[in-house]
């Protein structure tokens, strides 16, 4: 498998959300804003679903 993107996540714990950051120029454009639900973690990246693109995939903190 091979990525010719760069891409940059953040992750943003007070308004659950998760910034991605990609473009295949080494620039980075706007960001692709999507929620992530209540208290972000951490984010894996890998091609969980097998068609040869990075897909991302947020965690978030179990509360009682």
């Amino acid at each position: 498998m091979r990525y010719s993107r760069i891409v940059s996540v953040v992750l943003a714990a007070l308004l659950a959300t998760a910034s991605a950051f990609a473009q295949n120029t080494g620039l980075f454009k706007g960001p692709f804003v999507f929620p992530v639900g209540s208290t972000p973690l951490t984010i894996a990246a890998a091609d969980f679903n097998g068609d040869g693109r990075l897909d991302l995939l947020p965690t978030v903190a179990l509360t009682t």
